[in-house]
């Protein structure tokens, strides 16, 4: 009579856990510095009216939606947007749920973080001697790594392709030189490079003595790298002429002799440094001054001689 009342087909399975469920965290495929993006934590639970409480690891804007699924859970999803920047790359998020009891349950990912080249520099030997070659490279930081590079001069003139660059012929004239990198993402330049490049003296065509009022002014013109140690002469080259101004202007070396030179008729200058040297002449004009003390000393020194013979002769004679 009873088995007509029973309720046996109708059975109840209630599963219990020690501990909760782990949250499932999703992030989109790709993710791009400097573009905003939306990550999700979800997690299964079984009491709508104290449902799981979500922490983060990175700072956003955190919503949450709780949905009632048809096994009688309910599945939690917070959502954390962000924009994601280049020191984020590979950088640890994770997110914590808190049950009600104290249980905790968490999942972590690591972020990958697409970016375009930056600190795009040129890296080049210290120093290369004039007539040889040099070789380059294009380093940047990016993710992911560039897949093209790009040599250009300061107008702009492309040289060549590829992560390394060698410039044969190395001149003192190239200018500044500067890479473009390209990945993916975007792409960045690096600053302008200009290369230490080393060459003998050269005294500049430019140099000259003038004459005016003042004197006699001197003036070479000295192009070199590194700087190079002038030496100056007259007439005498062991008798360095160490009274002169000098002035630099980059490479340039301007040195200037002012004041009459004795009764020396050129000026010598030597140039020096590590890759060699130069030398050049340059004529004194004259000056009245100068002329006329020419013609004193001359007059002086032939008087002198002419005494010193008729003393010699009249000596002769009285003998």
């Amino acid at each position: 009579m009873f088995n007509k009342y029973t309720f046996g087909h109708n059975k109840v399975s209630i599963t219990i856990k020690d501990s909760p469920e782990q949250p499932t965290l999703s992030t989109p495929e790709e993710i791009n510095s400097g573009k905003r993006v939306t990550v999700t934590c979800s997690v299964f639970h079984s009491c709508p009216s104290e449902p799981p409480n979500f922490t983060w690891s990175h700072k956003g804007t955190v919503s949450s939606q709780s949905l009632q699924q048809t096994n009688g859970q309910w599945k939690m999803t917070s959502s954390l947007s962000f924009t994601p920047s280049k020191t984020d790359h590979k950088k640890k998020l994770t997110c914590t749920a808190a049950f009600t009891g104290g249980k905790k349950g968490d999942s972590m990912t690591t972020l990958e973080v697409k970016y375009a080249p930056e600190n795009v520099a040129v890296i080049s030997e210290d120093s290369v001697v004039e007539g040889s070659s040099v070789n380059m490279t294009c380093s940047s930081d990016s993710n992911p790594a560039p897949h093209t590079y790009h040599w250009f001069t300061e107008a702009g003139t492309m040289l060549s392709e590829g992560h390394t660059f060698t410039l044969n012929n190395v001149s003192r004239h190239i200018g500044t030189i500067y890479c473009k990198a390209i990945n993916t993402v975007g792409h960045n330049n690096s600053s302008p490079t200009q290369l230490n490049i080393l060459y003998p003296p050269e005294i500049k065509t430019g140099s000259s003595c003038t004459l005016d009022t003042s004197g006699v002014t001197c003036m070479f013109v000295i192009d070199s790298h590194p700087a190079s140690e002038i030496k100056l002469w007259g007439a005498d080259p062991s008798t360095e002429l160490r009274r002169y101004n000098e002035e630099k202007h980059g490479t340039l070396t301007i040195v200037i002799l002012q004041g009459v030179l004795g009764f020396s008729d050129t000026v010598h200058c030597q140039a020096t440094n590590s890759q060699g040297n130069y030398t050049m002449t340059l004529q004194v004009p004259q000056t009245h001054e100068t002329y006329n003390s020419k013609l004193l000393y001359i007059s002086v020194a032939a008087t002198a001689v002419f005494v010193m013979i008729i003393g010699f002769l009249v000596w002769i004679i009285r003998r």
